[in-house]
């Protein structure tokens, strides 16, 4: 059985719908690498658009055939490669809150213990 040959978005061969999908998709690419590296810039982006854009094309991608199925799987993995890569760095900043919260929960206890071991009230500010 032969591959079909890898179509791209300027082929003449790729139904206008396909042509379509890719180019949503190449622009999502764009888009969500962009917003990748803003995250790991430190800046706080709502996923749940980029979510629901990827969530609205897949039902096309699914559709394609062919050589035009073909023309989507890099830039779709490479869309998901990109969205895994802003979820870790969210888990890593996550888990580094999570930490501080712990190691500052930690600190207040060892206060209070401290200072009703040695008489100095509650250890608890109003």
């Amino acid at each position: 059985m032969q591959k079909a040959p890898k179509m791209t978005a300027n082929d003449p061969g790729m139904s206008d719908s396909d042509r379509e999908t890719l180019v949503r998709l190449q622009r999502l690419l764009a888009h969500t690498s962009e917003l990748g590296r803003r995250t790991r810039g430190g800046e706080t982006i709502p996923l749940d658009p980029l979510l629901a854009e990827i969530e609205d094309l897949m039902p096309a991608i699914s559709a394609m055939r062919g050589g035009a199925g073909s023309a989507v799987q890099a830039p779709l993995h490479a869309l998901l490669e990109e969205v895994n890569a802003i979820v870790a760095h969210l888990e890593g900043e996550c888990a580094l809150v999570r930490d501080e919260v712990h190691s500052v929960s930690n600190r207040r206890r060892a206060s209070i213990a401290y200072a009703s071991r040695n008489g100095l009230g509650s250890g608890e500010s109003d």
